[in-house]
């Protein structure tokens, strides 16, 4: 899984970033900023500003959990901040997708964005969160299970999207159908995984 093999980065990045003036929290919050501007240069046809903008609130999103470990200012709040920003930082990208002018590939590009939004950024999260709410499945037991298809994975498709946009734009709109095909078997994998899991 590319969480698993970043994960060493990411605590490199943070005993090396820890000197930044700026709280986890804040960092965090940055993040969303980057990714509203993201949207904003999508929806203009700015594709490389976009890309910048994109960079910085993926780098910023790696580095705020570890840069509040090495500070010691790991939270449950900080953490349900970041997952809340995680989402709205892949909305505002995903959302100004909507606005850039990509090809149809078999539908139409936006409709492979909600089939993403919904199914990735927002099922993924749901039925892990709604099968520790019900009693469904242990904690231990969801912390185990790794999936196929999880956000740094969705992210490094959706980067690769940004980066055919602009000069193979049918292939931007089958890498977001990829993306969405992969979400839809993600939620699956994880349904089926706590249907045979439950205690």
């Amino acid at each position: 899984m590319l969480k698993e093999k970043f994960s060493g980065l990411q605590s490199s990045a943070g005993k090396a970033l820890s000197f930044l003036p700026f709280t986890p929290n804040q960092l965090t919050a940055i993040s969303v900023l980057f990714a509203i501007a993201c949207f904003f240069f999508l929806a203009t046809q700015q594709l490389i500003l976009a890309i910048i903008c994109f960079l910085a609130a993926v780098l910023l999103d790696m580095i705020d959990g570890a840069i509040a470990r090495e500070k010691k200012m790991a939270s449950a709040k900080g953490a349900f901040l970041d997952g809340v920003a995680d989402r709205l930082v892949e909305f505002f990208v995903l959302f100004g997708l909507v606005f850039y002018d990509l090809p149809n590939f078999i539908l139409p590009a936006f409709l492979w964005l909600f089939v993403i939004v919904f199914f990735g950024s927002a099922m993924t999260a749901f039925c892990k969160a709604y099968a520790d709410h019900r009693g469904a499945l242990s904690k231990e037991k969801l912390a185990r299970f790794g999936g196929m298809f999880n956000r740094p994975e969705r992210m490094a498709m959706i980067f690769l999207v940004l980066l055919a946009a602009g000069f193979m734009p049918a292939a931007a709109t089958a890498l977001l159908a990829i993306t969405a095909a992969l979400s839809v078997m993600s939620v699956a994998e994880i349904i089926l995984y706590v249907w045979i899991s439950s205690e």
